[in-house]
This record gives C-alpha cells, structure tokens and sequence, in this order.
C-alpha cells in the first residue's frame, strides 16, 4: 500500500514537473525528490490554492469545536471607586468557568457541517 502511494505520488509530481515551463530543467542541475516537490508546489498557483483551502478548513474546524471544549478564565486587576462619602481601592478576582451543555443538537450539526 505504501509502495503504491510513493509511485502515485512520483507519478504526479513528474506530470507535474512536465507541465512546467522547460527552465525547470534548464539550470542544468539535477533535483531530489522533496526539492522538487517543493518547487512545484511554490510555482503552480493551482497546488498553492489547494493547500490554502486545506489549512483555512483545518482552522474553521478547530473553532468549531473549540466550542466544545471546557474553558475557565481567571482576570485580576486593581480597582478603585471615589464615591462622595469615602475613597475605597484594592485588588479584585473573578473566576469565570463554562461547560458545553447538550443545545438541541446545534452544535452536533455545527461539527457535521464543518
């Protein structure tokens, strides 16, 4: 099975590897195989926009289900309050926590979509 992809894949990089303008070859030098793949991959506008779509679905589907990921946020800071009886200043916390409850499946629905 690993021997098939290896072939396929440098079957399409040489398809590919054709389908360039000849200077590819011309500089007279020889190239490995990840060179190139990295080559082709940097010239053909066509393979650059595909790997684009592939990362932005990756990110688009990590926050999708970043939603369902437990979070808790801590904030601290310093406050003061200046009323006309009296001047109060200190530090102040707050701890906020969420869990993701079951919501009639809108967010199963979200996952499936993505």
């Amino acid at each position: 099975m690993m021997e098939s992809f290896r072939l396929n894949r440098m079957i399409f990089i040489c398809v590919l590897a054709l389908s360039l303008p000849f200077p590819l070859f011309a500089e007279g030098r020889s190239w490995t195989l990840p060179e190139l793949e990295s080559r082709l991959s940097e010239s053909n506008l066509e393979i650059h926009s595909i790997q684009t779509e592939q990362e932005s679905k990756k990110v688009e589907r990590e926050l999708i289900e970043a939603r369902f990921k437990p979070t808790l946020y801590a904030r601290g800071g310093f406050i003061s309050e200046k009323t006309m009886d009296e001047d109060r200043a200190g530090p102040v916390a707050t701890l906020e926590g969420r869990w993701n409850v079951y919501r009639g499946g809108r967010d199963e629905l979200a996952r499936q979509l993505s």
